[in-house]
């Protein structure tokens, strides 16, 4: 069973606004490039970490806050990819919009986060202690065949009896 690879979280520098790549994005489009960029990385990893440049997902980072079209979410995402906040590989050759492996960790990735304006965590494969255990189950075997005591089968003082069966 395959299942997508999500997003636990996502983690922002605290430099995120004086990285220069932002920087450029919220000198050209003001507050609302700084808005998307963030709005943008959610929308991508809400089921993945890459989604389809299309409309429809144009047409859903818009509607999260009104005056923003989706030629702006568009404008943003084209500068974005550019300033390698998103995969450039994906976006040009794919049209995905893609989050770049080296913002992507896993478990305890121990990372500078100065040198990166953002990164997201994974989960961590949950392990299950599963032991073993064994069950030695022991065949006790039950006679049911009714034994009546007859004294001709003696051997070393033990009477064994014999069945209805035999005596037939």
């Amino acid at each position: 069973m395959s299942k997508t690879l999500t997003a636990e979280a996502v983690h922002l520098s605290r430099s995120f606004y004086t990285f220069p790549c932002v920087k450029a994005i919220q000198k050209e489009f003001g507050f609302k490039g700084a808005f998307l960029i963030v709005t943008i990385l959610f929308e991508v990893t809400s089921e993945g970490f890459e989604r389809p440049y299309d409309s429809r997902f144009l047409h859903k980072v818009a509607s999260r806050h009104d005056g923003i079209t989706p030629n702006l979410v568009g404008m943003v995402v084209h500068r974005m990819a550019k300033n390698d906040l998103l995969d450039k590989e994906a976006f040009t050759q794919r049209r995905m919009v893609a989050i770049p492996s080296k913002f992507i960790l896993s478990g305890d990735g121990v990372i500078d986060s100065e040198s990166i304006p953002y990164f997201f965590d994974i989960p961590r494969k949950q392990t299950v202690s599963s032991e073993e255990t064994i069950v030695n189950s022991e065949e006790t075997r039950i006679i049911s065949e009714e034994t009546t005591n007859n004294d001709c089968l003696l051997l070393n003082n033990t009477c064994y009896g014999t069945t209805k069966e035999a005596r037939s």
